[in-house]
């Protein structure tokens, strides 16, 4: 996960890295709440972390800059 981080990172460069890294944690956070309630996962299960990193990846590089400057607009 940290190799793959570190890759993301520096091909897209650090505001895509750093928007890349912090989807990959909503998105993963997410499933792993949705799969906690829906019982099908126990707090004591370890869930892989790289498939949600990769996501947030490939939403930052397809859609990175348009969520950067949707989030930018929120506060003008």
């Amino acid at each position: 996960d940290v190799k793959l981080a570190a890759f993301m990172g520096l091909f897209l460069g650090p505001y895509l890295g750093g928007l890349a890294l912090l989807l990959g944690f909503l998105i993963g956070g997410l499933i792993g709440i949705i799969l906690l309630f829906t019982r099908k996962k126990t707090g004591k299960d370890v869930i892989a972390f790289g498939p949600y990193l990769a996501m947030g990846g490939l939403l930052a590089l397809l859609r990175g800059f348009d969520i950067i400057n949707w989030y930018l607009a929120l506060f003008t």
